[in-house]
């Protein structure tokens, strides 16, 4: 399966988003998780923008970042803080993401979810995972170019 290329260029970075995804991917799948897309990148105008996984949970389609970090990086001592890093400017590009998916699926009537899964990778040990689901209050994010119309 394809991945994405992170925006600094350093193979250590890439690999380190790789294996992060594929963590993600697996803490996924062991709790009902069924992956529709994994790096969907919309066509037109808006094929800079990504989403990480793309899956159904129960009865929602769900959107989902993944952020991966490795010993020694920035907030690795208090992984959590990796939220913060999930910025309202990084949540208005995904929201992007997403409505140019649901465009071209069409599938603007489905209960959508947005959810972060954070990704902790250590030497010799098992990953640690953190899931957070609900991760995006569309009325602090959403800005001006987001007609009414929309069920957000």
């Amino acid at each position: 399966m394809m991945f994405f290329r992170k925006r600094r260029t350093g193979a250590d970075h890439i690999a380190t988003g790789i294996s992060g995804e594929d963590e993600a991917a697996r803490f996924l799948a062991t709790r009902g998780f069924s992956f529709v897309a994994r790096n969907w990148r919309p066509t037109g105008k808006a094929r800079n923008l990504e989403l990480d996984v793309v899956g159904r949970w129960e009865s929602f389609l769900v959107f989902v970042e993944v952020k991966t970090r490795r010993p020694g990086t920035r907030e690795t001592e208090d992984y959590p803080a990796a939220i913060h890093n999930f910025s309202p400017a990084k949540q208005r590009n995904m929201i992007r993401a997403v409505r140019a998916y649901l465009t071209e699926h069409g599938a603007w009537n489905e209960p959508c979810r947005f959810d972060l899964v954070c990704v902790t990778l250590l030497s010799g040990q098992q990953p640690q995972v953190e899931h957070y689901r609900n991760v995006i209050e569309l009325g602090q994010t959403v800005d001006s170019r987001d007609a009414s119309w929309q069920p957000w």
